[in-house]
């Protein structure tokens, strides 16, 4: 029963701080009027679709439940130890863009969030790598099921070049790109 104790053991940092035990991703889909939302638990990733559209919302419904190897929560442990929960921003937003990639983290030390961040239209490197961990853990067949949140060069010309990304308008930061803005 050692792998219990991995993902506690390891994750979290240095110092005294207690670790990261949870984490969940939302993935909203608005035109499609859906969200998966990945939870990170214990042993297990958990997905689970709520819907947008129905009134009253129905309560998320599970729809795959991946175990989490020994590997995987080592290299999850590590993956959340490198993430500098104390200097990320509250939100990494392209004010420019209304629509586009609507992502929501939460990080949880036992029953208590201790960090949620939005991401709107932009990359933050450390959200990208747990991003492409977590779409690791699925299985080869689960395409549907993918986060996808990845980085594009930002455009020099036109209109997508500069948009409002000030730190203090956005929490964009120097290493926050736009999303899907191919050069032209």
């Amino acid at each position: 029963m050692a792998s219990i104790l991995i993902l506690p053991l390891l994750a979290g940092g240095c110092g005294n701080r207690r670790p990261i035990t949870d984490v969940s991703i939302a993935n909203y889909n608005g035109a499609a009027g859906y969200a998966l939302i990945y939870r990170i638990h214990d042993e297990q990733l958990t997905i689970l679709v709520e819907s947008d559209w129905e009134n009253p919302r129905p309560p998320p419904r599970e729809v795959a439940r991946v175990g989490l190897t020994p590997e995987q929560q080592v290299a999850l442990a590590a993956c959340l130890n490198k993430i500098p929960l104390d200097r990320l921003d509250n939100e990494y937003v392209d004010l420019t863009g209304s629509d586009g990639v609507q992502l929501w983290f939460a990080f949880s030390r036992g029953e208590k969030v201790v960090k949620r961040v939005h991401v709107g239209n932009l990359f933050q490197n450390d959200l990208g790598r747990l991003t492409n961990l977590v779409n690791q853990f699925l299985p080869a067949k689960s395409t549907e099921c993918r986060i996808r949140y990845f980085s594009y060069p930002r455009s020099t010309t036109g209109i997508f070049s500069g948009g409002d990304t000030r730190a203090g308008a956005s929490g964009a930061k120097p290493d926050a790109k736009p999303w899907m803005i191919p050069d032209p």
